[in-house]
């Protein structure tokens, strides 16, 4: 329907002319710099002209200091007279005609929005409800309970049965950095009404949210959570170790689909990697199963590609050697066998590219042959062949927090986007976490879930459509880390080897030697 509505022609004048869909983009008095962005990116698409209807913007997004965004976040805003504010606007709104109403404003209603757009009315749901106005300051109050904030950009008229989902995405609003996470989220969201003119995807009805209904129901008590917990990370920082290592399972990565499983893993004593070892990778040869691994360069402030190889009869490892160092940091050496050779994929996003690097001489010397995207920042890219098709997914967009997919018939040809780019916006399940596999005529790809913070735990996504026009995945199992384990504070990173299971465990420890070792690290760094 927004595809063909798009594609059609009406004659407003003499000339016989193709016109372009009118959107009226309904702002909220002194509209945020967002909601002018929402307008941008509509009148950039070649078949839109949008316009937004209310009062001129009061700031932009940039020059504006901290104290006064602040304030404007947290200080409730006056009630607009719905009788004064109306038949402005309604005469306005009757006056350009549109066919698609966007509303960030509830001085108009509803029903008399629906009366006048002739394709339907586009409304921002935050959590499901509808009477709570789209600001920062919304966002602010809902993410005091958890930092997990879910928004919907629903459509509703004659030509829709109920209240239907064009577009989704989940934000994860941190503390520190409110600023910046609220400014990330808005302007993810003013992209999506032109995504959803551009490429439009089959509609879902809406349903009821259970999980966010236990939200701050004020901005002081919102402002209160926020303040405790800002003061327990400021009190905690400097006391802080984060340790990472590797482990080892002797079971195949299908296997952690089962409910009851429980998962021993043998962690690798890596002699020489320092408090950092991971984003595990392996290959078998020889008798051996060749791991590489991040092993983060403290002195240089960045990581390394490093390998280590390991026994598969004692899990015995060898002492690690740096075999990749690049200009920038690397991590996230994604693996893979292509026509009898051997190439890694590390993450270079400081260098704005995909790279593809061979195996020289295994697995020592490695050499750059292609790259596979330039002018692109991707974490984690992750390879995999499905349907005869290369696809090559990784964490990319505004903020880094959209699930991005490319494709090609074969390794060395020409990638594409996909037609839905970016194809989610979840904390939950966007960031890859290790190799895609297929178990029962079923391909599942390993996510990070970062809803409560990075590298907490792992979730295993099913795969439901794939294709260059479409995406659909659901969660099919979370594995979290090991109560009992050394490493048990997190895990990021889940990876097979053959008949083995690679993961990486993360410990947090908070002592006088963590002080110690900051100022070391620091000192190092200036000389």
């Amino acid at each position: 329907m927004i595809a063909g509505a798009l594609g059609r022609q009406r004659d407003r004048t003499a000339e016989d002319t193709v016109e372009k869909l009118v959107i009226a983009v309904v702002g909220a008095s002194g509209s945020r710099y967002w909601q002018r962005r929402c307008v941008t990116e509509l009148n950039a698409l070649p078949n839109v002209h949008a316009e937004l209807v209310g009062s001129p913007p009061r700031w932009s997004a940039a020059g504006t200091g901290w104290g006064k965004r602040l304030r404007r976040i947290l200080q409730p805003k006056p009630q607009q007279s719905r009788a004064a504010e109306s038949p402005g606007r309604l005469r306005k709104l009757h006056a350009l005609a549109p066919d698609i109403i966007v509303l960030f404003d509830r001085s108009i209603s509803i029903e008399s929005a629906v009366a006048i757009a002739r394709q339907g009315v586009w409304s921002f749901d935050i959590c499901n409800r509808r009477n709570l106005p789209v600001s920062a300051s919304a966002l602010f109050r809902l993410s005091g309970a958890t930092p997990l904030v879910e928004v919907c950009l629903t459509a509703e008229g004659e030509s829709y049965e109920g209240r239907v989902v064009l577009y989704e995405g989940r934000f994860r609003i941190t503390c520190p950095g409110l600023r910046r996470s609220i400014r990330i989220a808005l302007r993810e969201m003013a992209e999506w009404p032109a995504r959803a003119c551009d490429r439009p995807a089959a509609p879902r009805c809406l349903t009821d949210n259970e999980e966010m209904r236990r939200q701050p129901k004020s901005l002081a008590m919102a402002a209160l959570v926020w303040a405790v917990r800002l003061a327990r990370k400021a009190l905690a920082r400097p006391w802080r170790t984060e340790e990472w290592g590797i482990g080892v399972i002797r079971r195949p990565i299908h296997t952690l689909l089962e409910e009851t499983n429980t998962v021993q893993i043998h962690w690798l004593p890596l002699r020489g990697c320092g408090s950092f070892a991971a984003d595990p990778f392996a290959l078998a040869q020889e008798r051996d199963l060749h791991l590489f691994f991040e092993r983060f360069d403290f002195s240089a402030g960045r990581g390394v590609i490093a390998h280590a190889a390991i026994n598969p009869n004692t899990l015995q490892a060898t002492p690690p050697r740096d075999v990749l160092r690049l200009p920038v940091h690397a991590s996230y050496p994604y693996l893979l066998r292509y026509q009898g050779s051997v190439y890694c994929i590390p993450e270079t996003a400081q260098a704005g590219e995909v790279a593809l690097y061979k195996a020289i001489a295994f697995p020592h010397t490695w050499r750059k042959v292609a790259v596979l995207l330039s002018d692109v920042v991707l974490r984690d890219p992750t390879l995999f062949e499905h349907d005869g098709r290369w696809w090559l997914a990784g964490l990319g967009g505004a903020g880094a927090m959209n699930l991005m997919l490319w494709y090609a018939d074969t390794l060395d040809g020409e990638w594409r986007p996909h037609a839905r780019n970016p194809v989610k916006t979840d904390p939950r399940s966007v960031r890859p976490a290790g190799t895609p596999f297929c178990h029962a005529g079923e391909l599942y790809r390993p996510a990070q879930d970062c809803s409560s913070g990075y590298g907490r735990r792992i979730v295993l996504c099913r795969v439901i459509q794939l294709s260059p026009t479409a995406f659909e995945e659901k969660i099919a199992r979370i594995i979290e880390p090991q109560a009992g384990s050394y490493y048990r504070d997190g895990m990021h990173t889940v990876t097979a080897a053959g008949g083995y299971t690679l993961v990486d465990g993360l410990r947090i420890t908070h002592s006088l030697a963590a002080i110690r070792k900051r100022f070391s690290r620091a000192r190092q760094t200036q000389l």
